[in-house]
């Protein structure tokens, strides 16, 4: 009889045992989940500071570039900060000199507005992140509103970032004037793409 109890001991001990491991392997998977929601939002929140530095650094700059252009002098010391080649990936820049040279052989320029305030003319606009998705270890995309008083009216016009790793920081690899699913919206290294390709003669 107590062999019996003592066989039925050791059977409850073994399911406790057992039922023990099964909580820890559910309390070990969702630490893990815990551990990359905590990474992801980190990671989302350094590509957010990264683009408000970016856009920080531009709009300080080209404020006093523009008050610069107010004199004479300033005008004739003129030497703007070229932000493509700072902030924007080696492959856009890339792109974006063969497209150049080619509009220079064919005599037609193809860049009419500066992308970093959406306009020709320089409105004092400002910038604010609206959301971060799709991060991986070399891409993210964001959306962002750029904050503008063109004409006196003021208006919030949405712009699509796609990021990219490079260089040990995040670069800015696309544009796209508007919102991302809207089919008016203005896909810039898409254009920049077909522009070459459809004149490869050059």
């Amino acid at each position: 009889k107590s062999t019996i109890q003592a066989l039925a001991f050791c059977i409850l001990l073994a399911l406790t045992a057992c039922s023990g491991c099964g909580n820890q392997t559910s309390g070990g998977a969702s630490g893990q989940d815990s551990t990359q929601a905590n990474e992801q939002q980190m990671t989302e929140a350094l590509i957010t500071q990264r683009i408000n530095d970016i856009y920080k650094d531009v709009y300080d700059t080209k404020r006093n570039e523009f008050k610069q252009l107010q004199t004479l002098d300033g005008i004739d010391k003129f030497d703007p900060v070229d932000f493509d080649a700072k902030y924007m990936s080696a492959a856009y820049n890339s792109l974006q000199e063969k497209a150049i040279k080619i509009g220079e052989d064919r005599n037609e320029p193809i860049i009419d507005a500066d992308h970093w305030i959406l306009g020709q003319d320089w409105t004092d606009p400002s910038m604010k992140v609206t959301s971060v998705r799709d991060i991986t270890s070399t891409t993210a995309t964001a959306h962002v509103l750029i904050h503008k008083q063109a004409g006196g009216q003021p208006s919030d016009e949405p712009l699509t970032l796609s990021l990219v790793w490079e260089r040990g920081n995040w670069f800015i690899d696309n544009m796209k004037d508007g919102n991302e699913n809207d089919s008016t919206a203005f896909d810039e290294k898409g254009w920049l793409e077909n522009y070459v390709s459809d004149n490869a003669e050059y």
